[in-house]
């Protein structure tokens, strides 16, 4: 099958490759620098997700607080009326 895509399968040694990273320091630590600002920026998005959800269900609980407490201003009203 990898042959077929023209993948074919190679050796790596491990010593040359750590030796082509000592080399190339100011790379990897950009790479770690971006990978890291991309986790941060990943945990700052969800924080301000669930800070918001958090706004939402407060407004929401708002609402219908004020709904029950015109509904109860109301039916005082209509209960005073009616034994008034």
């Amino acid at each position: 099958m990898c042959s077929i895509l023209g993948y074919h399968p190679q050796v790596i040694d491990v010593s040359n490759q750590i030796d082509v990273a000592l080399h190339d320091t100011d790379v990897i630590l950009l790479v770690d620098f971006i990978v890291l600002q991309k986790i941060s920026l990943e945990k700052l998005y969800r924080l301000l997700q669930i800070l918001l959800l958090v706004f939402v269900l407060l407004l929401n609980f708002t609402i219908h607080l004020d709904w029950l407490d015109a509904v109860c201003h109301e039916l005082s009203v209509e209960l005073r009326s009616l034994f008034l």
